[in-house]
């Protein structure tokens, strides 16, 4: 079992938050180069927004986390 602070925890959250964010970042471009709105062309960037900036915190936290922890 792997302990959720143990250094492949880490890596398995980057590899899974970065690909979230290159998934989601195609679909949006797609959306907007089509000129497919949700709702609104507002609602359209603040759901891009919302759905794409918590995979680049954790993204980023793991990074963080991953070159400052020592060898386990």
């Amino acid at each position: 079992m792997i302990k959720l602070n143990s250094r492949k925890a880490l890596y398995l959250w980057g590899i899974l938050s970065w690909a979230h964010v290159a998934f989601y970042s195609i679909v949006w471009m797609i959306l907007l180069y089509n000129g497919i709105e949700i709702i609104s062309k507002t609602i359209t960037y603040l759901a891009g927004a919302l759905i794409i900036t918590p995979g680049i915190i954790v993204a980023l936290i793991c990074s963080i986390r991953l070159s400052n922890s020592s060898e386990d």
